[in-house]
């Protein structure tokens, strides 16, 4: 038998256990995907909010065919979010493994928000000011009668993630906390369902609807952007084009420009693939780092118990 408990865990759980998670976030991505698509313009916070009520829909206990339960959590931490000044995830994603109420061990994931910009618009996203405005902001002029004109949005594979930057403080900084903590961050990347979309706003009737889903929110490791990225100036966004090139066969296919978001979440981060592991009963020191500060990396934490009651986690 595997001396490891947390992969030997991670090996006995059942079909059951991962459709139902599979489910769970693949209506995230669905809802996300929706958001973009009707609004493109949306700020990377919203987004980020819409994820999380997304999920607080399911955020009950749930019982599986063979003694399996899952509860499902979600939090807002508040907080600095700070590395080096720098905030390095805007989502933190924490897999507790349980048998019969006793910590078996953990996986935990860091999620950095970046979307894709309709190429009419440029970079706008929240700022420090606006936060210290507070709902002053609302009556700024910008949203007067110019947000009443009919605009539209286009959205292609040449468009880009204008917020994610080649060299800037936040890249920078998202290498060294990996490369100090031994931490994996992986961006997780706000798309429309499908490429290319056009949407004009204000919207006139019902929202137009993609007719495929071929897109939607993707995840790629920081490493991996950082590789797609390696030969392109400082200052440069990368588009979704740019992460299709040259890309690794784990990010082709149906993968490409990343893992969809429920395949990340069951297939790589559950499946101990990907992300950090804690394979012991305490809380290790980057575990701490992450969830347990006012001045840690992230705003909000997703927190997801899978315990196996009675049921054999066992695996030769």
């Amino acid at each position: 038998m595997t001396n490891d408990p947390l992969s030997a865990f991670a090996a006995a759980i059942p079909g059951a256990v991962r459709n139902w998670l599979r489910a769970v976030f693949r209506d995230v991505n669905n809802k996300l995907a929706v958001r973009v698509s009707t609004i493109p313009t949306a700020h990377e916070p919203t987004l980020d909010m819409a994820f999380i009520d997304a999920l607080n829909g399911k955020a009950y206990p749930a019982s599986v065919p063979g003694g399996w339960t899952l509860t499902l959590d979600t939090h807002f931490l508040g907080g600095l979010r700070l590395w080096r000044h720098w905030k390095i995830a805007d989502i933190g994603v924490l897999f507790m493994f349980r048998k019969d109420g006793k910590l078996v061990g953990s996986k935990a994931a860091l999620l950095q928000s970046k979307r894709l910009y309709p190429q009419e618009q440029s970079l706008d996203e929240d700022e420090l000011e606006d936060y210290a405005i507070g709902f002053a902001r609302l009556y700024k002029d910008s949203f007067g009668t110019a947000a009443l004109r009919p605009r539209t949005f286009t959205l292609t594979k040449r468009s880009s993630y204008r917020a994610l930057c080649v060299d800037d403080n936040q890249y920078k900084a998202i290498e060294e906390y990996e490369t100090a903590t031994k931490v994996p961050v992986f961006y997780c990347l706000y798309n429309p369902w499908m490429l290319p979309w056009t949407v004009t706003l204000p919207v006139v009737g019902v929202p137009k609807k993609p007719k495929t889903k071929e897109v939607g929110t993707r995840i790629l490791p920081a490493s991996r952007m950082r590789s797609a990225l390696s030969s392109k100036p400082s200052g440069y966004s990368p588009t979704y084009d740019d992460l299709l090139t040259n890309a690794p066969p784990e990010f082709q296919g149906k993968h490409a420009a990343g893992w969809r978001l429920e395949h990340f979440m069951v297939d790589r981060l559950l499946a101990c693939k990907d992300g950090h592991r804690n394979p012991s009963m305490s809380i290790d020191s980057g575990l701490e780092r992450m969830f347990y500060r006012r001045s840690g990396p992230i705003s909000a934490a997703i927190a997801i118990t899978i315990d196996a009651g009675k049921a054999d986690v066992r695996r030769d």
